[in-house]
This record gives structure tokens, C-alpha cells and sequence, in this order.
């Protein structure tokens, strides 16, 4: 029998209109939170995008994704990009309809149900992503459905279903710092 590879996840950040350069620091914690909790069982890879033209960030992330060929994509939600966010998810839906479409930030709420039905994205994460995400994966490594996760509103049978709520992260040093596994440059480096 043929050994599967890892499974491959991709965590987008769009920057605001405002900033060139900046550390995305929740995608960043995902990432470190997922490589810590599943290890070899997932590849993942940070794709950051600054300002500018809409068109010319979705073309940029439509090619970088389509090289990198993941499994899962997560994209963080934000006042300053939550358009342009949509934006990606659909085109990522449109182009690869089995590609599994996560969002999570603050622009992410229940009453965000809609882009479920909508098919822009699989899964909703509302509130701390860290635990919900890694639970999402896990759920999709394993064969399991995600309709229930706690954190998160997610396709079931009929309709959004919402999981319970998480409860915030306690002590929070559990999730470790994008910095200490390298996802990050350490000062004085860079991108």
C-alpha cells in the first residue's frame, strides 16, 4: 500500500490597504498551533499578500495556491479585508469546488451562516481559532465531519450547524509563538 503524504494546509493573510510589511500574527499562531498539535500528519504554509489591486492579489493567490496544491485553505477575516477575503474564497471555490474553505477573524460571527449555504466557504471558526482549527484538521484527517465542531458553523446535512462554544484558551502559552518554531524571521531577519 502506497503511504499517504501529509495532508497540505494553507493559511492566507491579506494585509490591510495601509501596510506593506507586517507579521500576520493569527495566521502565524495557527500554524504553530497546528504543526505542534498534528505534527508530520499536515504541511503548512503561510501566504501573505499586501495591499493593492484586488485583481492582481487574487491572480497572485490563485497561482501560489495552485502550485502549493492544498487540501485545506484558512483565511483570517478582518474589517480592512474582509472583501477582498470573500473575494479569494469564492474564486477559490469556483476554481476547485473540493477544495475545503476555512474562515475565521473577527468579521466571522453566525450570523455570517450564509456564505455556508453560499458555498464560499465549509467552515466557519467564531471566536479563538487556535483549538477550533487544529480540531478541524484533525476531524478531516481522521474521516469525521465537521458539522458539530465546537468554535466553529459548518455544513450538515440540513443546513449551517453551529458546534458549541469554545471556551477561551487557559493559560494561553499553550499556543505556542509563531517565533519559536521559525513560521516567523527571528529580529533583526527577514521575510
Amino acid at each position: 500500500m502506497k503511504k499517504r503524504g501529509a495532508c497540505r494546509v494553507a493559511l492566507v493573510d491579506i494585509a490591510s490597504f495601509t501596510e506593506d510589511t507586517c507579521s500576520p500574527l493569527s495566521t502565524g499562531c495557527l500554524m504553530a498551533h497546528g504543526r505542534k498539535a498534528l505534527g508530520k500528519r499536515i504541511k503548512s504554509r503561510l501566504f501573505q499578500y499586501g495591499p493593492g489591486k484586488r485583481r492582481k492579489m487574487l491572480a497572485a493567490a490563485l497561482r501560489d495556491l495552485a502550485a502549493f496544491a492544498p487540501r485545506v485553505v484558512g483565511i483570517s477575516c478582518y474589517f480592512w479585508n474582509v472583501e477582498a477575503a470573500l473575494a479569494l474564497a469564492r474564486a477559490l471555490k469556483r476554481r476547485w469546488p473540493a477544495l475545503l474553505v476555512v474562515l475565521g477573524g473577527p468579521e466571522i460571527h453566525p450570523g455570517r451562516a450564509a456564505l455556508l449555504r453560499a458555498r464560499t466557504a465549509d467552515a466557519l471558526v467564531v471566536g479563538e481559532g487556535e483549538e477550533t482549527w487544529v480540531e478541524l484538521l484533525r476531524r478531516l484527517l481522521d474521516g469525521r465531519a465537521w458539522a458539530g465542531t465546537p468554535g466553529a458553523l459548518a455544513m450538515g446535512a440540513q443546513g449551517p450547524v453551529s458546534g458549541p462554544q469554545r471556551a477561551f484558551i487557559e493559560p494561553l502559552d499553550r499556543v505556542p509563538s509563531p517565533w519559536t518554531p521559525g513560521i516567523f524571521p527571528r529580529h533583526g531577519e527577514t521575510w
